[in-house]
């Protein structure tokens, strides 16, 4: 309790321009010596913006969190479409539910890309082969650092190939704004970084953005999370030698592309009208072609159209039940090879 009054007063004196481990240590003489922390906690109630206390000075000294505000420990309910024989979270992305809708959403158009001069090995085009969805409760500490983009190794040519994962910062799951400069709020370039475990709210990096991704991002607001090798806890508890996450369960996998047809089809079907008219349409329920520039221009703008409730519903659908009559998305088994094998959706 004494660690969050000092987060308040250290609030309060990074507001006077008192920064990082000053005003850490501020805030500790104003808790210990003169006995003020009922009193700043009561009149101290303001919101802060997120990171607003944190610079990478702070943030390295182990000070306080970027990009977000330090919250206690916790569970979350993470997810990440992956291939079907990668299965753990060390060095990779996940999202929040929303911040994965916003990933598979903007996966939409990804026949149409790689249909027209993309190539099969350019970003992204890997991802439609072998895929599920792995739903994850993992627990943290709270102590959130800069995210970084974890990805197998490049092709050179804007690609992956198959390798082990790595985290940098910079760069974007599915394209967006050149790396940022070291030791800015976005990184830090420090241990400490590599430690914590990454957090990005997806409209602080694309909000701005025109075309379909910044309203989308906008709209969903979700959250995405980076977990590395040198935070991973293991089965120890969390903050053990200064670890900052372990995988507590893996609490479902499915098959990717019944819960991208789902969420497709969703928004397929609120504007039916506007796919027939498509070159190559197939009557609903029968999937739209997604290789058209029509289809994709249909469904960007029927997606942000519609509320973020009615685009996330058929994802929690997808993971809330096994039965496809009721939205839901059987589950995949892991077998003694370490991949998942899936049953086959209509």
């Amino acid at each position: 309790q004494r660690y969050q009054y000092e987060e308040t007063i250290a609030s309060f004196f990074a507001r006077i321009n008192f920064r990082g481990v000053k005003a850490r240590r501020m805030a500790r003489l104003g808790c210990i010596l003169l006995g003020l922390c009922s009193l700043v906690v009561a009149t101290l109630t303001a919101p802060l913006a997120p990171g607003v206390l944190c610079d990478c000075a702070g943030f390295c000294a182990g000070a306080c969190s970027l990009p977000m505000n330090a919250t206690p420990p916790s569970t979350l309910d993470l997810y990440r479409l992956t291939p079907n024989n990668l299965t753990d979270l060390v060095n990779k992305d996940t999202g929040d539910v929303m911040g994965d809708v916003f990933f598979v959403l903007n996966e939409y158009d990804m026949p149409f890309r790689c249909a027209n001069g993309s190539g099969s090995n350019a970003r992204g085009c890997f991802l439609d082969v072998n895929n599920v969805i792995m739903r994850f409760e993992v627990e943290v500490d709270g102590q959130f650092g800069p995210y970084l983009h974890c990805n197998p190794p490049s092709n050179g040519r804007g690609g992956n190939i198959p390798g082990p994962f790595a985290c940098a910062p910079g760069g974007s799951r599915g394209g967006g704004p050149p790396p940022p400069p070291r030791n800015t709020s976005a990184y830090c370039a420090c241990p400490r970084t590599n430690r914590t475990v990454g957090e990005q709210r997806v409209s602080m990096q694309f909000g701005s953005f025109g075309g379909f991704i910044g309203p989308l991002s906008r709209k969903l607001d979700g959250l995405w999370f980076s977990t590395t090798r040198a935070g991973d806890c293991g089965s120890a508890a969390v903050g053990t030698g200064g670890c900052s996450w372990r995988t507590k369960a893996v609490v479902k996998a499915v098959n990717a592309s019944c819960v991208q047809r789902s969420l497709y089809s969703n928004v397929e079907s609120k504007n039916v009208s506007c796919f027939a008219s498509c070159p190559g349409a197939t009557p609903p329920p029968a999937p739209a072609n997604r290789s058209t520039a029509c289809a994709v221009d249909c469904f960007q703008q029927t997606a942000l159209g519609l509320s973020a409730s009615e685009l996330v519903q058929p994802w929690v659908d997808a993971f809330g039940s096994n039965d496809p009559t009721k939205g839901g998305c059987p589950a995949c088994t892991l077998n003694d090879a370490g991949a998942y094998t899936c049953p086959q959706t209509l």
